[in-house]
């Protein structure tokens, strides 16, 4: 299947209206085209900390030139990269998902609807793969589409579909059907027990009532409502913090469907009402599909505007507007997250032209409402005295309006002006910092711009700056400098057979050596990077002095000398290859693979018996014996590397082991346990110990990730005590497996517990 990702740059306008905050700022926006046309209607987290996205693709239909719809099911990672993409299209219709859950297995079930509204529901495995499917269109003399699904019960789940309640089990096998006469759109859980379904009720054949239905999951009614006014559509809803419901729908009015939102209290009654009013003399539809409560009484709506734009829209506990996303481009936004750090991931639909037929999946990362100081200067170089205007740039999406700004415009610590956009004058030769405090009374955000204003008044470069280079091994330093007043070249107009340039030289006391040198060509501030002839270590402070030579036709002007030093700040590789085992008289054997680097100087073991790891010794060698452990303990082990500057890699990956008295075989333990296999990883063979506090019937069967069985070890009667089984990496019909991660599990009538191992070919 052909699949593009295309990132590009998210537009927002604003409207006439103005607003207490801005909008948030957008961290990317991608496009992902996978065959005709496509759309993402439901996003929802997965187990395994990603995101599945439900809708609709198209392909092309088998001995036509014609396309068709199909479900589209798509896995991604929380910045929008593609895991996998599936669509299931073997029904032969238009089709199309509206809803996705994750099943107990991982799994996924997807819900939708094809031609004449045909309910449709797809199984599959948790990458994608078809298990089972139901395509119904007919239940009496109703046609039906799934709208929405929910597990209500260990392998039960409640399909809400136009006009019906389907209650199905795991395997598709419908269980009972409701006819609730509501031609429904979104459902959501309560916190009761119940389910909340938006609709519509068809008043006649050209018009219909916008509905709200609180359903038991047995089919019972708690209460239902219908609008008799020109409510006509209703499209969304969610149960707010106390117990309310907030509704979407749409007022049809003079050929405008304009945005409603009504807050509904428990029993069905109205609380407010808002309509989001098309312009005058302006037609269209706005709808909001998603509707999500915040913890402060907000909230967040998604949809289309008037003009078939994108919008999100923030509101208060009473209607009233926030902030106003709008997209530039035709486009709709079916639904949302929020994510950790108070920002969200918003899904729809985008059409690049305009086009009705060429539409392609739009997934939006927003960032978090903050308040993030900005500014700029009208110039940023110059000849003391230099007067400077800036300008106030900062992002406010909070409510509070910024009430205060401090500018330090050399920061050195002095506020030297309250003013928004202040002016400001620099009287001496150097390179300054400045600083900016903005504050809303709630939050605040500062901003330092490092050597943002340079200024000079002679002929000679100056040094401003002498960097080491970061996550390097040393050796390298970065210099910066100001240039000459008379280095006027320019890399556009350069000079006819100019020879101006700069020379960096260092002195680490065996007198001045050119390091390296640059062309001149006018640049205010330049970069170079110098290697140097020794490091900083905690036997030597490794100080370098540094000038700059400016070699200019009118002559050569030596800068100020400034000092720095170079570092290895790169931590050694973390140790691989780690293994425990147990020896004669209770004694625990670690080794691992030796590090390559040059500078390695030691290895540090770590120990956990409780719930932290602490620091037990330190050697050279590869391998280490613990005598320090007791029988029927439970002990964990790492290792780190060390570098001869002090640089510590991260821990290496764990082993455990359960300590054993191998001497006396009649030691009954006090607990069951299973101990990790070692060695782990292993290859072509592994010992799995466990221990038994009472004897009885014992399984150990080995799985893989999928969950399929590969091998039972253990299955029969154990007596009391410690014991062990070997396994060869081979089934149940003795074939070597595949390598790859497998779970070992052991089942009594007491004790259950399962791990992981990797087998390395």
């Amino acid at each position: 299947m052909k699949f593009s990702i295309q990132i590009f740059i998210l537009v927002l306008f604003a409207t006439s209206v103005s607003f207490a905050s801005d909008p948030p700022k957008v961290i990317w926006t991608k496009k992902y085209t996978i065959g005709h046309e496509e759309w993402a209607e439901k996003i929802i987290r997965t187990s395994d900390n990603n995101l599945i996205i439900a809708g609709r693709t198209d392909s092309p239909k088998i001995g036509s030139s014609s396309w068709r719809q199909d479900l589209l099911l798509m896995k991604i990672n929380y910045e929008g990269d593609t895991l996998w993409t599936n669509a299931y299209g073997d029904f032969n219709l238009y089709e199309y998902g509206h809803d996705v859950i994750e099943t107990d297995d991982r799994g996924f079930i997807i819900v939708g609807g094809g031609v004449f509204n045909t309910l449709l529901i797809v199984k599959t495995d948790s990458i994608g793969n078809k298990e089972w499917s139901i395509s119904n269109n007919e239940i009496g003399n109703h046609f039906y589409a799934g709208k929405s699904i929910f597990e209500i019960d260990t392998n039960q789940y409640m399909v809400v579909a136009t006009d019906y309640l389907i209650k199905i089990n795991g395997q598709g096998d419908t269980l009972w059907t409701k006819d609730i006469h509501l031609k429904s759109e979104r459902s959501e859980l309560t916190n009761d027990g119940a389910l909340i379904i938006a609709g519509s009720y068809s008043a006649n054949a050209q018009s219909s009532n916008a509905g709200l239905i609180k359903i038991k999951f047995n089919g019972d009614y708690f209460w239902s409502r219908s609008w008799h006014t020109n409510v006509d559509y209703g499209l969304s809803v969610t149960e707010t913090q106390n117990s309310n419901y907030l509704f979407s729908a749409s007022t049809v009015s003079h050929g405008k469907e304009e945005p409603t939102i009504i807050m509904i209290n428990s029993n069905g009654e109205t609380v407010w009402e808002k309509v989001y009013s098309i312009p005058p003399q302006k037609s269209g539809y706005g709808h909001f599909y998603k509707l999500f409560e915040l913890e402060n009484s907000r909230f967040i709506l998604a949809g289309n505007d008037y003009r078939h734009k994108g919008w999100i829209k923030k509101i208060n506990e009473t209607g009233i507007t926030i902030w106003d996303y709008y997209y530039d481009k035709k486009s709709v936004f079916y639904d949302l997250i929020s994510l950790e750090d108070g920002g969200y991931i918003v899904v729809g639909y985008y059409d690049d032209d305009d086009h009705n037929s060429d539409a392609d999946v739009l997934i939006m990362r927003i960032a978090p409402e903050t308040i993030a100081a900005d500014y700029i200067a009208d110039k940023t170089y110059g000849s003391a005295p230099l007067t400077v205007k800036f300008n106030d740039l900062t992002h406010n999406s909070l409510e509070e309006q910024i009430t205060s700004w401090e500018w330090d415009f050399e920061n050195d610590g002095v506020i030297d002006s309250y003013v928004q956009n202040p002016e400001y004058t620099y009287f001496k030769a150097d390179s300054y910092s400045v600083k900016l405090i903005v504050s809303n009374g709630v939050s605040a955000d500062t901003l330092i711009k490092e050597n943002y204003i340079i200024t000079f008044q002679d002929t000679f470069p100056k040094i401003y700056s002498i960097q080491d280079i970061p996550n390097d091994q040393g050796g390298w330093l970065k210099v910066q400098f100001a240039r000459s007043v008379f280095d006027t070249d320019s890399l556009i107009f350069p000079k006819t057979n100019s020879t101006e340039l700069y020379t960096v030289e260092l002195d680490d006391g065996s007198g001045w050596t050119a390091a390296a040198s640059t062309a001149a060509y006018g640049q205010s501030l330049y970069s170079v990077l110098i290697p140097t002839t020794k490091d900083s270590t905690s036997e030597s402070d490794g100080f370098i002095y540094f000038r700059v030579i400016a070699g200019m036709e009118e002559g050569n002007y030596v800068s100020n000398i400034d000092s720095g030093y170079s570092v290895d700040n790169l931590k050694p590789a973390v140790p691989k290859g780690l293994l425990a085992s147990l020896l004669t008289g209770s004694k625990v054997k670690l080794k691992w693979l030796p590090n390559t680097e040059n500078d390695f100087k030691y290895y540090t073991i770590y120990k956990n018996n409780n719930s932290k790891f602490e620091s037990i010794h330190q050697t050279i060698d590869t391998v280490f014996t613990d005598l320090t452990v007791q029988v029927e303990q439970s002990y964990s082990y790492a290792i780190t590397a060390t570098d001869h500057n002090g640089n510590e890699s991260s821990l290496s990956e764990a082993v455990e082991i359960v300590v054993t008295s191998l001497n006396e075989e009649s030691v009954i333990p006090s607990k069951y346990y299973l101990a990790q296999n070692y060695p782990n990883p292993f290859n072509p063979e592994t010992t799995i110990m466990y221990g038994l506090k009472n004897g009885g019937y014992v399984e150990i069967v080995i799985y893989d990730v999928l969950g399929n069985k590969i091998k039972d070890l253990v299955s029969g009667y154990k007596t009391a005590g410690h014991h062990q089984i070997t396994w060869v990496g081979e089934n149940d019909l003795n074939e070597k497996v595949s390598s790859g991660v497998f779970f070992y599990q052991i089942i009594t009538n007491d004790f259950k517990q399962h791990k992981k191992m990797l087998l390395l070919k």
